[in-house]
């Protein structure tokens, strides 16, 4: 694929206008062969913003009123989970961040408003004072549980804080951001998924495999969670040590992928026979590393650059799909390692991440930046 990105957003627009059309009132998460219908989530599912996330983006760009229709309503139907105590979970920033949040930036809409600090009240309810953290997850024998994921949902908070003025949620992020930088993040760079915590005492007691090849390895959407998640903690804090763990991670996730040919493996440290691959992690890692060039060396920011482009184009060419009549735009997704039935798909926040990269490039770059 060698058009210029506005051509390919237009086209990007044309398909999802297109799958707009057949959904109705669904909200997608992934799609095979057969389309969306395979994998169907209940309204509380943890990527449900990401649908209207990727209306907004493309609403902010072109105005039309039909992505805009489709996010508001997308939006209302989220209000049911305001209902019971147990339908929301950390991963509310994922949720109306990209809904409710995304809403009010643009439109001004009060209910958004609202709607975006219900849901940061309860993110921030689940912060452990004992040790420091947000907990992931809702069930018996979680409490102390910590997923890299969660890096992603603390710019609610920040909003939140910038929004009402109350320094509180900020300050919980902040604290977050501080134990997942010390128990997280390797030495090497590489992530880990899962950090168990005794929830009364604070200290660590466990690793968990969670969705890669296992407790010790480096699952790449991790990877990518920690670059895009330190990349916005340190764009509103200015703190230099997240700055230092953005690029430390980045740099082994880079140079995973450029030796797997610009295509990132599912798990850094999968078997050498393993094909899965998770092409939602480049672009997730992108929406952080293109932020973060001018903040880095001259040099490093080259070979960022060189690494990320390289890798794009490449996607581009081999794991894109702009043809309206299907759905599932960018594929090569897989949720984890051990389910066989996940692999090789499209995932809706793949889609998500990847308009938002190329929007990125396009505003920072220039629209002939990948050909």
């Amino acid at each position: 694929m060698t058009s210029n990105l506005s051509t390919v957003l237009a086209t990007i627009d044309t398909k999802l206008l297109a799958e707009i059309a057949r959904l109705g009132e669904t909200i997608p998460y992934a799609a095979d062969g057969s389309g969306y219908g395979r994998f169907p989530k209940k309204v509380s599912w943890w990527t449900n913003g990401f649908w209207p996330g990727l209306m907004w983006q493309r609403y902010a760009a072109t105005g039309n009123a039909r992505f805009r229709a489709v996010a508001e309503q997308v939006e209302q139907r989220l209000d049911e989970n305001f209902v019971t105590f147990t339908s929301l979970h950390h991963d509310v920033g994922f949720m109306y961040g990209l809904s409710a949040v995304a809403d009010y930036q643009q439109t001004g809409n009060p209910k958004s408003r609202v709607r975006g600090l219900h849901a940061a009240t309860i993110l921030a309810g689940r912060y452990n004072p004992n040790g420091q953290f947000i907990r992931s997850w809702d069930d018996p024998g979680t409490e102390g549980w910590v997923i890299i994921d969660s890096m992603m949902n603390l710019p609610l908070l920040y909003w939140a804080s910038e929004t009402t003025g109350d320094p509180r949620f900020a300050a919980i992020a902040a604290k977050h951001a501080e134990t997942v930088a010390a128990h997280h993040i390797r030495a090497d760079g590489t992530v880990r998924h899962i950090c168990v915590f005794d929830p009364n005492t604070g200290v660590q007691t466990d690793v968990l495999k969670g969705q890669g090849y296992a407790a010790n390895s480096a699952w790449a959407r991790g990877q990518a969670w920690a670059i895009a998640g330190f990349a916005q903690a340190y764009t509103y804090f200015g703190r230099p040590e997240w700055l230092r763990v953005a690029t430390k991670v980045t740099d082994q996730f880079l140079t995973h992928v450029t030796a797997n040919g610009g295509i990132p493996k599912l798990d850094l440290r999968q078997p050498a026979e393993a094909t899965m691959t998770d092409t939602s992690a480049l672009v997730a890692a992108a929406t952080g590393i293109i932020p973060l060039l001018p903040a880095v060396p001259a040099t490093k920011r080259e070979q960022y650059r060189t690494q990320l482009f390289g890798a794009l184009k490449t996607l581009l060419a081999t794991q894109v799909n702009l043809d309206p009549s299907q759905d599932g735009i960018l594929w090569g997704f897989s949720t984890a390692y051990d389910k066989p039935a996940e692999q090789g798909i499209s995932s809706v926040y793949g889609d998500y991440y990847l308009v938002m990269a190329l929007m990125q490039l396009q505003a920072t770059f220039g629209d002939d930046c990948l050909q």
